[in-house]
């Protein structure tokens, strides 16, 4: 028996392949190869990679495929000068992978729609028998985009506080509301999700959505907990395992994600996490003050370079054959890895 991930790779190009054989390779050295993101995974010296340094992008002379001991001995960094070491810089990283496209998984059919769930877990509130939120005028866009997604079953219902609305999603006015349970709210008790903030996460389900599905649950997401100043992007939150899936989220996306800690214990606060998000289209939707602080970042793209390679150990290693034309394939951290020369 093969797990789908056994059976199935997906591609650069966000399409899933075939894998066509597994070659296992007995115990080898391995080595911790650590990208410019924080991303990073374990490989043999003879592991192949596609890769390009700054003088074959700029004459758009494509990508070369080199083995792991290959990269190490080109050297990882490109000859820096006297004025950048006083300056204290780091030297300049030599080898660029390409990155992934969005991945496209099937699909998937969610009881909550993606951007209401987004929305939710980034500033909604479970009571009893509903959903519940809080917002200031300028981010109260965000519920018009949670009622187009609405079924006829439920509605929302608003009290205005001052310059805070609060909304409720209810059953609907047709619906015997004391007698058949809120859907969305029987959905959130079946997976541990009428929870406080700190302890909220991402369905798999909802992971392993369509392009489409996945960008609107980002979208969700960074409209309520999001931010966006001189187009440094951030999501937000006192929870990690939604910040590791947010991460997730992003990657599968084609973008990439760096995690943030910050202890406020002694503040008498929780733990904060922030979410360093680079992608190449705009992750908010509704709140224009957000939408419009992003702008594509032509300078900087979106991308990953080999940052550290180094040996922790020797380990079984296998390679794998996949059926991709281009013979690429994703690997931990949807990183762009290169398939086994073995036929």
């Amino acid at each position: 028996v093969h797990t789908y991930d056994e059976m199935m790779k997906a591609n650069a190009d966000g399409k899933i392949y075939i894998v066509e054989g597994i070659f296992p390779k007995g115990v080898l050295p391995v080595y911790l190869i650590t990208f410019s993101d924080g991303s990073s995974v374990e490989c043999s010296l003879d592991h192949l990679w596609n890769v390009r340094n700054q003088n074959r992008r700029r004459r758009g002379n494509g990508w070369i495929t080199l083995t792991t001991k290959e990269i190490m001995n080109r050297g990882l960094t490109l000859k820096t000068n006297q004025k950048r070491i006083n300056s204290g810089r780091k030297p300049i990283l030599k080898w660029e992978i390409p990155m992934c496209k969005p991945v496209e998984y099937p699909t998937k059919a969610l009881s909550i729609p993606p951007y209401t769930m987004g929305a939710y877990l980034g500033d909604g509130y479970a009571a009893y028998s509903h959903i519940e939120f809080s917002f200031p005028e300028k981010k109260i866009s965000i519920i018009r985009e949670v009622e187009k997604e609405l079924p006829d079953t439920l509605m929302t219902s608003s009290r205005h506080y001052d310059d805070i609305t609060r909304i409720l999603i209810v059953n609907g006015l047709n619906t015997d509301r004391y007698h058949v349970p809120n859907p969305y709210m029987e959905y959130l008790r079946e997976f541990g999700l009428n929870v406080p903030g700190r302890e909220k996460y991402i369905p798999e389900n909802y992971l392993q959505g369509d392009v489409e599905q996945r960008t609107s649950l980002l979208q969700g997401l960074m409209d309520t907990d999001g931010s966006c100043i001189r187009n440094r992007t951030v999501f937000h939150s006192t929870s990690e395992r939604l910040c590791r899936d947010i991460k997730r989220l992003v990657q599968s996306l084609g973008g990439t994600a760096k995690i943030h800690p910050y202890d406020r214990t002694a503040e008498d606060k929780p733990m904060e996490y922030q979410v360093f998000i680079h992608i190449d289209f705009n992750p908010f939707r509704a709140v224009d003050y957000k939408k419009e602080a992003w702008k594509p970042n032509k300078s900087f793209r979106t991308t990953r370079y080999i940052a550290d390679i180094e040996y922790i150990g020797d380990k079984p290693c296998q390679c794998i054959k996949v059926s991709a034309p281009d013979a690429l394939y994703l690997t931990d951290e949807f990183i762009v890895t290169h398939n086994t020369l073995q036929s």
